[in-house]
């Protein structure tokens, strides 16, 4: 990457609302300013996919609408823009996954991919049906949740099964991961992540994704990690398990160059 030097009063240079600019510069729409010519970069936009983006100056999470809502170039130094996280793009959870009915809206795998070092960091999330929570993350004898091989494993910033939300916490059962490691994977056959609602205040505030967790895997390595839920409507009435859920983990930087 590259870092260049520039005084904040030459970036907003020149007129104003894309009039000419000074000698050695140009107008950049994107950021609505006069650019020297040799900064050109920082007016590209971020690719399809990008979930994070640093922008020359500081990094910033694609809204809801796909926009990055970055701040203005007001920095002294800018670094070639690039993409921090991409998505990774995954099948659709087919209806038949359901063990009880299906509600209207679906239920779809969210994966993240971050470069970490000289390896790949996945966060894997579920994105809910409007008003349903996660009450459990498990893995049965019939439907046994599947971890593959990964790096880092209970490192900060490395491998590790985090299911929730903010504000909850869940627990665990009949979990254990301490063969997890590099070259070896686990299966949980009889075990659990879980929560109980507290119906003592009414439901939490319902968020649209929950996080289930982050692997870290060599930059070449694609692996699958096969799960199941339990899902809770907003007024505790209603559980609704789902099995069999793959999440493809693959990495969307090699895909990119």
């Amino acid at each position: 990457m590259t870092t260049v030097a520039v005084p904040i009063m030459l970036l907003l240079a020149g007129t104003a609302r894309g009039g000419p600019c000074g000698t050695g510069s140009f107008w950049c729409n994107r950021h609505a300013l006069c650019v020297p010519y040799e900064l050109r970069p920082i007016c590209a936009a971020p690719p399809a996919g990008c979930a994070r983006w640093f922008n020359g100056c500081e990094a910033c999470d694609a809204g809801a609408d796909g926009n990055f809502p970055c701040a203005s170039l007001q920095c002294h130094a800018v670094v070639d823009p690039h993409c921090m996280a991409r998505t990774v793009p995954q099948e659709a959870i087919p209806p038949s996954l359901w063990v009880d009915a299906p509600p209207r809206q679906p239920l779809r795998v969210e994966i993240v991919a971050a470069e970490k070092g000289d390896n790949i960091a996945y966060s894997v999330a579920l994105r809910l049906p409007s008003c349903m929570f996660l009450t459990a993350l498990y893995g049965s004898e019939e439907y046994p949740l599947v971890l593959p091989a990964a790096l880092d494993v209970g490192a900060g910033g490395g491998s590790a099964v985090q299911p929730g939300f903010a504000g909850t916490q869940f627990a665990a059962v009949g979990i254990d991961l301490q063969q997890w490691s590099g070259v070896q994977g686990v299966v949980i056959d009889n075990g659990a992540w879980f929560t109980l609602p507290d119906t003592s205040e009414g439901p939490a505030e319902w968020e649209p994704s929950v996080r289930l967790a982050r692997i870290v895997l060599p930059p070449r390595t694609e692996e699958t990690m096969t799960f199941n839920v339990q899902l809770t409507t907003c007024l505790a009435t209603t559980t609704r398990r789902v099995v069999g859920i793959v999440a493809h983990l693959w990495n969307p930087f090699l895909a990119a160059h």
